[in-house]
């Protein structure tokens, strides 16, 4: 059939006014387009590199290098900020960070208590070598969501909320992210106290510093250096005009330090027959403050059988240059005739240093060291090769009526409700946990109980700073324990020795606080 519908052309009126609105919205594009250019460029890119982190207060290059960090590091895509959601780019950490934004939602529901927020201050790692491992840092935010769980379960007070603020994998993001923190105080939900505090650094000194001029307490979970405590002289440091030096008010910790682990150590291996000499391997990273504590301690708690000629290695060089050391320095272990290796390094070296043993050494060899060890998988550990370690939190140790009857059952219950006690093993979770009960206490205690009332970081942190005797003592999942009033480190809590032969993990003994 034919087509007899008719059209009428436009009149020249009516595309002229067509042209100039298309002309007009290109325009507008091309305007959008450079206006989010522009933007992009005035944040440093961030809008480009942190697309993938999903919900956050995130800090860019920009913000990185008017902290002073050197440009190659600026540069570096991390998802380095503040996040209740966010798996800061690290798929091990989807399940737990989903868990926190679920667990945030349900506290901010609830219409008969008020929230405030506990930030949880850790190094999310990227590379192998790193202070911090992508299951130590699950593992700790496994514990603080368990945490979470219990104390909003249980009202004594205002429901917490919990924010992840991820300093950089070398922590090199500590200032910028602190200050985001410090910022948070005056939020809708405010932050009251900051738990976690990474590793034992420089930069964790510093960020301690900052949040105490801040008058927001902290509550350390596995930090483990010599002096990183209240009194702020860090053993071995030299502060210098980079770093404030002096008191770090409101500075708690539920971690012993290495001295009490190396004493621990030192009275189980001298109930060892033939065990009377010891090489000392350490690391030469003089801003990794638990490396330079435990080999200090380690070799003064063994002092009457160590050589006086320590073997060490480079382990905050680059990957390769690592690897190489490690090799060199457990083939001068074999070589040396001692009955034993104490290794002052940290748990990311400590594997491929044994395996390295292993390789080289004709004999059997026993290595002891701190509580980073407990990190190792048994199974990844060679047959012929030993490692004595004291743990901080050994979940084997606390189960065992042997260890304290009332703590081995408030333990069990915390390991019934926990979401995989296979992930208690390296103590990171328990650590943490015992942190935000420390933090929930002072929270709970500021408001005398009441749901409604929102307490101030300073009232929480004069709280918490009240636990100085065994009369006022926090139970946690790992122990119960006070503060010492000077340096805020914690007392009355145990530490295991614990063992690692023929690839499984042994408890030997309790050696109490």
């Amino acid at each position: 059939m034919l087509d007899t519908s008719f059209t009428r052309p436009p009149s020249h009126r009516e595309s002229t006014r067509r042209r100039w609105w298309r002309r007009l919205a290109a325009l507008l594009a091309a305007a959008l387009v450079c206006g989010v250019v522009v933007a992009v460029y005035q944040n440093g890119w961030r809008a480009v590199s942190y697309a993938h982190c999903g919900s956050g207060d995130w800090v860019g290059p920009a913000e990185l290098r008017a902290a002073g960090v050197p440009e190659d590091e600026a540069g570096a895509a991390e998802c380095m900020g503040v996040s209740a959601s966010s798996n800061f780019g690290v798929d091990a950490l989807s399940l737990v960070m989903t868990r926190i934004d679920r667990q945030n939602r349900e506290a901010a529901a609830d219409p008969n208590r008020a929230t405030v927020t506990v930030g949880v201050l850790t190094p999310v790692p990227k590379q192998a070598f790193g202070a911090a491992s992508e299951d130590q840092v699950r593992d700790l935010l496994e514990g603080a969501a368990q945490a979470q769980q219990d104390v909003n379960d249980d009202p004594k007070g205002p429901a917490l909320q919990v924010v992840v603020a991820n300093e950089g994998s070398g922590e090199q993001g500590w200032a910028p992210v602190v200050d985001q923190l410090k910022r948070r105080t005056a939020a809708e939900s405010p932050l009251v106290a900051v738990t976690g505090l990474g590793v034992s650094t420089k930069e964790t000194l510093l960020g301690a510093h900052s949040l105490a001029d801040a008058e927001i307490p902290m509550v350390g979970a596995v930090l483990t250096a010599n002096g990183l405590n209240a009194r702020g002289v860090v053993e071995g440091f030299d502060a210098g005009e980079d770093v404030p030096s002096g008191r770090i008010d409101g500075f708690f910790l539920v971690s012993p330090n290495n001295r009490r682990e190396a004493e621990a150590l030192a009275d189980q291996l001298a109930d060892e027959r033939g065990t009377s000499s010891y090489q000392l391997v350490k690391d030469l990273n003089r801003d990794d403050f638990y490396t330079v504590g435990l080999a200090n301690a380690l070799q003064d708690a063994f002092r009457d059988g160590v050589d006086r000629f320590p073997i060490t290695f480079a382990g905050d060089a680059g990957e390769g240059e690592i690897a190489f050391s490690l090799e060199d320095a457990a083939k001068r272990a074999c070589s040396n005739k001692g009955d034993a290796v104490l290794y002052g390094g940290r748990s990311s070296q400590l594997l491929p240093f044994l395996k390295q043993l292993a390789a080289d050494c004709p004999r059997h060899t026993t290595v002891i060291t701190g509580s980073d060890a407990a990190s190792l998988d048994p199974a990844d550990v060679p047959a012929d090769v030993r490692v004595v370690y004291a743990a901080l939190a050994d979940p084997d140790a606390l189960g065992s009526p042997g260890f304290n009857p009332q703590a081995a059952k408030r333990f069990g219950e915390f390991r019934e409700r926990f979401a995989d006690p296979a992930r208690l093993a390296n103590g990171w979770a328990i650590m943490e946990y015992d942190a935000m009960k420390v933090a929930a206490a002072g929270i709970a205690e500021a408001v005398q109980g009441d749901q409604q009332a929102v307490p101030t970081p300073n009232s929480v942190r004069g709280r918490i700073g009240g636990h100085i005797s065994p009369n006022y003592q926090i139970d946690g999942a790992g122990d119960s324990f006070y503060f010492d009033e000077d340096t805020g480190e914690p007392r009355g809590r145990a530490i295991q020795i614990v063992e690692i032969e023929d690839q499984k993990r042994t408890p030997v003994r309790n050696y109490p606080g």
